[in-house]
């Protein structure tokens, strides 16, 4: 569009330049050179303003990511779980509607972390994580509250609902956790 623009302004310049006759102008003196430099700076600077703000969004939306989530899992960290909980919470009471907490904790999941090392213990982890976030209903809040502990919260549930999600996850994390085995060759399940 700008260089349609110029083009077209360029050859009106240059047909002035014809028009004005014995006196020899040269486009660089025309109006139609000052408004066209103009425009292109003026557009120039709205791009880079644009990229600028855009820059500015996107490191700030990233910012405010990694301040509410866990780097290892992606889910919400404890402090953006409890706020997310807490207005939860607010707007349940005032419409009266049922809320439901599940708190998953990997069973013995410190000597996962003793035999096969932290590395292992973090797949362990991210698995976990993965899994609650395939089986949890789409309108659930998921945090890692610390270490092996996740959390699900269920916005207008009610006890058999919670019961359910939480037998579904406990089944899925043992379906789905990385097989581990011990030097001696013995298996390990992942329970929760």
């Amino acid at each position: 569009l700008l260089a349609g623009l110029f083009i077209s302004l360029t050859a009106s310049a240059v047909l002035l330049a014809e028009q004005v006759g014995a006196q020899t102008i040269t486009y660089e003196e025309t109006l139609f050179a000052a408004i066209v430099n103009l425009i292109i700076n003026v557009a120039s600077v709205s791009v880079a303003v644009f990229l600028l703000a855009d820059s500015g969004w996107r490191i700030a939306r990233n910012l405010t990511t990694r301040a509410d989530h866990d780097p290892l899992t992606g889910l919400l960290n404890r402090g953006a779980f409890e706020t997310q909980c807490n207005d939860l919470c607010a707007a349940a009471q005032k419409h009266h509607l049922p809320n439901m907490l599940i708190i998953l904790d990997l069973d013995h999941f410190k000597s996962i972390n003793d035999t096969f090392g932290h590395t292992t213990g973090d797949d362990v982890i991210v698995s976990t994580a993965r899994t609650i976030q395939a089986i949890a209903p789409g309108n659930a809040i998921l945090g890692r509250f610390g270490g092996e502990e996740m959390c699900i919260a269920l916005p207008c549930s009610n006890a058999s609902m919670a019961k359910l999600c939480a037998e579904t996850a406990r089944t899925a994390i043992t379906t789905r956790a990385p097989r581990l085995k011990t030097s001696s060759g013995k298996a390990k399940v992942v329970t929760a």
